[in-house]
C-alpha cells in the first residue's frame, strides 16, 4: 500500500495510480490552457494596440517610411536585385499568390483606367504643361487616388516625380535639424 505513494517534496506525498495521475494530468492541462489563453490575450491587446498607434500616427510613420527608403534607395534595390538572381523559384510563386490575392482589387483598378482612357481618348488631349500630343501618361500625385490625376508628357510626368521626392528629403532634413 505504501509503495503506491511516493513523496515529493518531504511533507506531501502524491498517488501513482492510473486514476489519479490520469486526474493530474487533466488538471495541469487545464492550468496550461488557462495561461495559454491568458497569453493570446495579451498578444490581442498589443496587436490592436500597435494597430491604434500606427492609426493615430499614420502620416507620421508613412513619411518616415518613404524618408529612410530615399536615404537606402541604392542599398534597398540591389539587395532585392541580389535576393531575385538567387531565389527565381521563390520570387515566381510570390508573385503568383500576389496576383491570385489582389486580383479582385487590380480587375477594379484596370476597368477604372480602361474608362478613364476611353473617355479621353476621342478628345484631343494635350499636356497641362507643354500642350504636347505624344507620349501622354496619367499622373497621380502622392496619396494615390484612381479617380484624381493629371495628363502629363512623359518628360514632365518624370518632373512631377521627381519633385516629390525631393519635398520628401527636404522634409527629411527639417526633421533631422
Amino acid at each position: 500500500m505504501w509503495e503506491e505513494f511516493q513523496p515529493t517534496n518531504g511533507r506531501q506525498k502524491t498517488c501513482n495510480k492510473k486514476e489519479c495521475r490520469d486526474k493530474q494530468e487533466r488538471e495541469s492541462n487545464k492550468n496550461y490552457q488557462r495561461e495559454y489563453r491568458k497569453k493570446e490575450n495579451v498578444k490581442l491587446i498589443v496587436k490592436q494596440r500597435k494597430r491604434e498607434y500606427y492609426l493615430n500616427n499614420k502620416e507620421e510613420i508613412l513619411n518616415k517610411r518613404k524618408i529612410d527608403y530615399n536615404e537606402n534607395q541604392e542599398k534597398l534595390l540591389q539587395r532585392r536585385k541580389d535576393y531575385r538572381e538567387q531565389k527565381p523559384e521563390s520570387v515566381k510563386l510570390s508573385r503568383r499568390m500576389s496576383a491570385k490575392k489582389n486580383q479582385e482589387k487590380n480587375r477594379e483598378k484596370n476597368s477604372i483606367r480602361a474608362k478613364t482612357k476611353k473617355n479621353y481618348s476621342h478628345k484631343k488631349i494635350k499636356c497641362e504643361r507643354c500642350e504636347e500630343t505624344e507620349n501622354l501618361e496619367f499622373h497621380h500625385p502622392e496619396p494615390y487616388e484612381v479617380d484624381k490625376f493629371k495628363i502629363l508628357c512623359k518628360k514632365h510626368h518624370l518632373e512631377a516625380h521627381n519633385k516629390q521626392k525631393e519635398q520628401i528629403i527636404k522634409e527629411s532634413q527639417l526633421n533631422k535639424v
